[in-house]
């Protein structure tokens, strides 16, 4: 499957990371360092998923996830963290984020939420 996929991230750790696991899923990757530069991206781009580190800056990132929820309502989220509040978690989820992690990337989580998101999307279609 080749698809859009935006990663809003700054962490070079992060984004090697997602890099890996995406690539070998021939995906083409936007990587965007700010959340401002990533929203016009959302907008202008046909986006399959979106990878945010709620690190980047988590004030602007809740902001800028309840601005995706509003433009592209469907759009599946993955949101990455080191160490957030209960509080925060609880935000970003009650907004629809499909899925949350915690950071270091796991290749394998990440390749099984793509996996359920590749099934949703082939029912969609049919």
């Amino acid at each position: 499957m080749s698809a859009n996929i935006i990663v809003a991230a700054s962490d070079t750790n992060v984004i090697n990371a997602l890099n890996t696991i995406l690539i070998d899923r021939n995906y083409s990757i936007l990587v965007e360092h700010s959340n401002t530069s990533a929203i016009l991206k959302v907008l202008d781009e046909k986006i399959e998923l979106l990878i945010v580190d709620l690190d980047m800056n988590i004030n602007t990132t809740v902001d800028f996830i309840r601005i995706v929820r509003k433009t592209r309502p469907r759009l599946p989220i993955i949101v990455l963290s080191e160490n957030p509040k209960i509080e925060t978690i609880q935000e970003i989820l009650n907004m629809g984020v499909y899925y949350w992690t915690f950071k270091p990337v796991l290749p394998n989580e990440i390749n099984k939420f793509i996996d359920a998101i590749e099934v949703i999307k082939k029912k969609g279609e049919k």
